[in-house]
């Protein structure tokens, strides 16, 4: 794949949807990016995936179409660094409040000159196909550098953060935000109402104001076509975990009975 490629499509405003591997299986995330996803997340964060596991899970996605994505446990800067000196085209850090905790995932993220990236590891380079010192001279266009935004602060700072040089994009993290603003995670879209729907709706105009992208993770597909809708141009539709679970419960036969 073309090494910018991912990033250039993001910030292009491209549609592009994607799944959420948590099992922490490199086959079972094959699988997934052999399904037609654009892109794919390896969640270190609520899988939770250990760092050996994510760096074999971002190696079998590599294998298929979808750009591989990770998700760090936290936002500090080891487990940041970590997951993208792992290999993946992305990072997308969680519970990202403040612009000055924007400007730490930007120094941690980025290579100079707009960060403080170590450079370090051949991992990345080696799934970048290229060299190291190609790497460190380009890995600021091919990496994609996506923030949560999962409470009431984060969407007050929200355009600050998406003003910043080096963050690429928006991700609203629907749950948590339903749980800052307390009220319980809408069953469909439908549902959506008072200050945390005016939330929801306000990140894509946001995003959108700053030429950054806005992302979401959805229930399901349906779900995700109303982000879409709205202005969401990245957006989560499935867990591998999850469909699991349904797949086996549709299989379920008693015989018993």
């Amino acid at each position: 794949m073309e090494r910018s490629a991912f990033r250039k499509r993001l910030l292009a405003g491209e549609v592009l949807t994607g799944g959420w591997c948590m099992i922490g299986d490199p086959y079972a995330a094959q699988i997934m990016g052999a399904a037609g996803f654009d892109w794919l997340l390896v969640d270190m964060e609520h899988g939770p995936v250990p760092l050996g596991t994510a760096q074999a899970m971002l190696t079998a996605i590599r294998t298929t179409p979808a750009f591989p994505i990770v998700r760090p446990p936290w936002k500090d800067s080891a487990s940041i660094q970590v997951g993208l000196d792992s290999g993946a085209c992305g990072v997308l850090v969680p519970m990202v409040n403040t612009v000055e905790e924007a400007r730490g995932v930007v120094a941690d993220a980025r290579f100079e000159p707009l960060g403080e990236r170590s450079r370090g590891g051949s991992r990345t380079a080696l799934a970048f196909g290229t060299d190291s010192t190609d790497y460190f001279r380009h890995g600021n266009d091919w990496t994609v550098v996506l923030v949560q935004v999962e409470t009431i602060a984060a969407v007050e700072s929200a355009a600050e953060i998406a003003a910043l040089e080096g963050i690429d994009g928006l991700f609203v993290g629907p749950n948590d935000l339903a749980g800052s603003y307390r009220v319980p995670f809408p069953e469909s879209w439908d549902d959506l109402s008072g200050p945390y729907a005016e939330a929801i709706a306000t990140i894509p105009k946001i995003a959108r104001a700053h030429g950054k992208a806005a992302a979401i993770l959805a229930n399901d597909a349906a779900m995700g076509r109303r982000c879409v809708d709205m202005g969401y141009t990245v957006v989560g539709i499935a867990i591998d975990a999850a469909l699991l679970a349904a797949g086996a419960r549709a299989e379920h036969v008693d015989f018993t009975g």
